[in-house]
């Protein structure tokens, strides 16, 4: 791109605008479901939103894919559309819309989340330091927080491989992928599950 496309008003702006947006799905008040929802937006050179691909890491469900449809289709018109030689051309980008519950019996979930992330990116740290049972370990605690994050789940798998512990990765990465509904690993999970 000689210009990649933004949000006008810039990244702060965007968020801005989604946190406004975006809201937590009536029909789930009473679930304390929390979570992340990708969504993969096409920016066309008419400013048109698409959505191309949307994951949701924590099986949140249908209500919260169509509230994070409508979030990301509130943007249309929004952005500064990407160039390349000087013509409007079709662009991704990518948000991540964060759905935390807004009732009060839901704070034990949302700390446990919050503290889940934490050791989830503590783990990584200390595995890319070289630590990597200490890593897997911190990982693995956030496993046990939310056994069905995909997110948690793909971190401590594609750690697993990269020790070359390939039934441990096979089991997580399996898991992520059966729970964010993606094809990511379609090619290599028949090489690692044996």
């Amino acid at each position: 791109f000689d210009e990649p496309p933004s949000f006008k008003g810039g990244d702060e702006a965007l968020i801005a605008h989604i946190d406004e947006q975006l809201d937590y799905p009536e029909s789930a008040a009473d679930t304390c479901l929390i979570g992340v929802i990708d969504v993969q937006l096409l920016i066309q050179p008419d400013g048109v939103v698409r959505i191309l691909d949307m994951t949701d890491y924590s099986n949140l469900g249908f209500d919260f894919w169509y509230e994070a449809t409508e979030a990301a289709t509130s943007t249309i018109g929004k952005w500064n559309v990407g160039t390349y030689e000087g013509r409007r051309v079709p662009a991704s980008y990518e948000i991540s819309m964060y759905f935390e519950p807004d009732n009060p019996a839901c704070q034990t979930t949302i700390d446990n989340y919050q503290k889940a992330t934490e050791l989830a990116n503590e783990g990584a740290a200390l595995f890319n330091e070289g630590e990597q049972e200490q890593g897997i370990e911190k990982m693995s605690q956030a496993v046990e927080l939310f056994p069905n994050n995909a997110t948690f789940l793909y971190m401590r798998g594609q750690a697993y491989l990269d020790m070359n512990r390939l039934n441990e990765a096979c089991s997580d990465l399996t898991r992520a992928r059966d729970i964010a509904l993606t094809d990511w690993f379609k090619d290599v999970l028949p090489l690692i599950c044996r």
